[in-house]
């Protein structure tokens, strides 16, 4: 997870500038979650040491994305996270406390304008 020197570079950037971080993690079915996590965390020490206490401020979300339902509820909780964390919420922390809403139907984006997607070849899972 933190051996990539790419994201290395960008969680310190992202602490240094003070930037919210959210892990979130997959696990395979055979796994416990427990031991994903606690891999995270070990190479984490391993590799960002000084960043461990920020990077883990909150409990990594389990990203489900098994069916339409668990995908909604992992992308409701990412985005609560990420919105509890920006200064107008912050401030308005009540506007969040009914949860958030999401369609029961998700589909495609449609890209209006030209993108350019960049991966690092070192880093194992890029074009997955």
């Amino acid at each position: 997870y933190f051996k990539s020197k790419n994201c290395v570079r960008e969680v310190k950037a992202a602490v240094q500038k003070e930037k919210p971080i959210t892990v979130i993690f997959e696990s395979d079915e055979n796994l416990e979650n427990v031991r994903v996590i606690n891999d995270m965390k070990n190479e984490c020490i391993q590799y960002l040491p000084e960043e461990f206490n920020y990077i883990f401020a909150e409990e990594p979300i389990l990203w489900l994305n098994s069916s339409l339902h668990f995908t909604i509820e992992s992308m409701k909780m990412t985005v609560s996270s990420l919105l509890q964390k920006l200064p107008y919420y912050e401030k308005h922390p009540i506007l969040l406390h009914k949860g958030l809403t999401i369609d029961n139907k998700l589909s495609p984006v449609e890209v209006v304008a030209p993108l350019e997607i960049l991966v690092c070849d070192a880093n194992e899972g890029a074009y997955a």
